[in-house]
């Protein structure tokens, strides 16, 4: 069980030195491995003298919240059934405001928009038999080397969730998770960020070291640059609810 697994609610900025400089540290600019921690906190890099703080380019780069609420976030978003809200986490960090909670679960969400052709490349292993409806945007799967498999649910004559259950299951399940812990307030314009969080927690659910959930998703923290937030009507709506 890697070390991270015991840091909360003890966190450091050791514990992110470890995540993103597996091998010792690491200067972003000329590659150096040779430096120096300064009393600040931050490191100097022997090669090129440029200051370096592990929480550049991350998801915690200047940010005014302490790293321990972040690793607070962190730990009940991964380790709760049905995850964590922003009004549950501004309630349990004693925040002033929603919409400083909304932004740091925002921020440990996956902010990628990887094409979806793209994302089954990475997934999904070349020559393997893919399911889906038939939807076209799938079309081009046939030309990178997958046997698809269409199905038209509209003509197929059976409900959806005999003729492709695990959809439905799927579906299913975030349906209640949507409805549930985010009161159906999630808008269109955030949709992605949400079905990144469940897609990390449905991969993960049989998972018997419940505390790895947590490591992982530090570790994507450290290597994905921040979200800044900008108001929106819909999360002022929710601040308000």
């Amino acid at each position: 069980m890697p070390e991270a697994l015991h840091w909360y609610p003890k966190a450091s900025m050791a514990n992110l030195e470890q995540l993103r400089w597996k091998a010792g540290f690491r200067c972003p600019r000329c590659e150096g491995d040779k430096g120096w921690r300064l009393a600040d906190g931050r490191w100097s890099c022997a090669g090129c003298s440029r200051r370096i703080s592990v929480t550049a380019g991350t998801v915690f780069d200047r940010s005014r919240i302490p790293l321990q609420d972040w690793f607070t976030a962190a730990w009940y978003m991964t380790n709760q059934k049905h995850g964590l809200s922003a009004l549950g986490l501004q309630h349990l960090l004693g925040l002033g405001s929603y919409q400083t909670a909304w932004t740091m679960l925002q921020r440990l969400r996956d902010v990628s928009a990887n094409s979806l052709i793209a994302f089954i490349g990475d997934a999904v292993e070349s020559g393997a038999e893919v399911y889906t409806d038939a939807w076209a945007g799938y079309s081009a799967l046939a030309r990178q080397g997958y046997r698809h498999k269409p199905i038209n649910l509209s003509y197929s004559g059976d409900p959806a969730h005999v003729s492709m259950p695990g959809v439905h299951v799927v579906a299913s399940l975030l349906k209640r998770w949507l409805l549930g812990t985010h009161q159906g307030s999630v808008t269109a314009q955030h949709l992605d960020a949400y079905l990144d969080e469940f897609t990390f927690r449905f991969n993960r659910r049989h998972s018997r070291q419940r505390g790895m959930l947590f490591y992982r998703l530090l570790e994507n923290a450290v290597v994905t640059a921040p979200t800044r937030f900008r108001p929106t009507r819909a999360l002022d709506s929710n601040h308000n609810r």
